[in-house]
């Protein structure tokens, strides 16, 4: 058996794909066997739905979202696609435009940290109307709930939105601290001037999402954009490194600081964290 392993190992010249591999141990074992197999490589390797809500969120060692417990998150877009036709916008000039889109969002970011609350940052691609394979990609906000209740955390959430003109707020269900691969995830839309739930997911994908910042923005949204190097893409936002793509709460960088390195770059990613939570402007 075990010379027949290596003799495999050492003599298959070509690269068998994911989709050969399972066919061939589904052949040999059958179903039953097969479906212990594949469970345990998805917990092994914690193998979660290509469309899966956590696959657009940074969550590597000492993220946000890697410090998450028990927690809600709220998804805030305040952004609808600039019309760069529009003569008001061609006098003015698109730059001084995306200023007033970054003095905003300051805004926002701010309002966030007055309720303790950390959040991060995804980037979605806006389809700008009328004009053939033109999307702007923006930042939005990715709000986490802390220690409020849920009945705090959307009302606080609701209150933020009616602040910036937000018509719809996403919040989902408590996300566990043990994130199973196979999770679902579950929330609601609400409307923010009557407080009310315009519908439930049992199901919050990353299409899901997409559909919503749809309804926010009145314009189609993508997270990844099909041939998107055919595209026209207009960057509302500058591209931010990963380190500025989370803010952390007073209580996650207390997290970080008693965060213990198991590595040379987790030890260096600390220290920068640490620098950052230092800059008089941070908190």
């Amino acid at each position: 058996m075990k010379d027949d392993y290596k003799y495999v190992l050492n003599n298959l010249d070509i690269n068998l794909s994911n989709n050969e591999w399972l066919m061939y141990i589904k052949n040999f074992f059958g179903e039953e066997e097969t479906k212990k197999f594949c469970e345990y490589v998805i917990d092994a390797r914690n193998i979660c739905r290509k469309n899966d809500i956590r696959n657009m969120i940074y969550s590597g060692s000492m993220s946000v979202f890697s410090m998450l417990n028990d927690e809600q998150l709220a998804f805030f877009n305040i952004f609808k696609p600039i019309d760069i036709e529009n003569n008001i916008v061609k006098t003015i000039g698109l730059e001084k435009i995306k200023m007033r889109f970054s003095k905003k969002d300051m805004e926002l970011d701010k309002e966030i940290k007055k309720y303790g609350y950390s959040f991060s940052k995804i980037k979605f691609n806006f389809k700008v109307e009328n004009i053939k394979d033109t999307f702007q990609s923006k930042y939005i906000n990715v709000v986490y709930s802390e220690n409020s209740t849920e009945n705090e955390f959307v009302k606080n959430t609701i209150n933020i939105a009616r602040l910036f003109n937000q018509q719809f707020v996403l919040i989902t269900d408590r996300i566990p601290k043990i994130k199973a691969p196979k999770m679902i995830i579950k929330g609601k839309i609400y409307n923010t001037e009557t407080g009310k739930v315009i519908e439930e997911l049992e199901d919050i994908t990353i299409n899901e999402v997409e559909k919503y910042l749809t309804l926010t923005s009145n314009s189609r949204v993508f997270y990844e954009i099909p041939y998107y190097k055919n595209k026209n893409i207009i960057n509302i936002n500058e591209t931010k490194p990963i380190i500025d793509l989370d803010y952390y709460s007073m209580q996650k960088q207390l997290k970080v600081k008693e965060y213990n390195p198991y590595s040379m770059n987790t030890g260096m990613l600390k220290r920068a964290l640490l620098q950052k939570f230092s800059e008089a402007y941070y908190n």
